[in-house]
């Protein structure tokens, strides 16, 4: 996440952070998110309705086998979005329709980056 926001921040692009509590706020600040840009995403189906199709790419750090590929992820990108997968869970990642993120042409991109076990 560090290196993606510096990046994104230094070349101009509107940098968001999406976090289930405040606890990494200040840690986003450093990095170059703006305070209203930290989005707690506590009340999933809130912040789904609030930033509907406002993303045209997510990157996902969380390795969490419940993260919500339907009800967040995928409300929130554009039409030709990407979610971009970092970190992947240990056994299954949720179950998800697929057909959502082909009928609104969504992008997966699993990058996967070995802890080196």
């Amino acid at each position: 996440m560090t290196t993606a926001l510096q990046i994104a921040s230094a070349m101009g692009a509107e940098v968001y952070a999406l976090s289930h509590s405040d606890s990494k706020l200040q840690d986003a600040q450093k990095l170059g998110v703006k305070p209203e840009n930290f989005i707690i995403t506590k009340d999933v189906k809130e912040v789904a309705k609030k930033y509907n199709k406002h993303f045209d790419i997510l990157l996902n750090t969380s390795s969490g086998s419940s993260m919500p590929l339907e009800t967040l992820y995928f409300p929130l990108l554009n039409n030709l979005g990407a979610l971009v997968l970092c970190g992947l869970p240990e056994d299954k990642l949720p179950p998800f329709y697929v057909h959502v993120s082909i009928h609104a042409y969504i992008y997966m991109i699993f990058l996967l980056v070995s802890s080196g076990r």
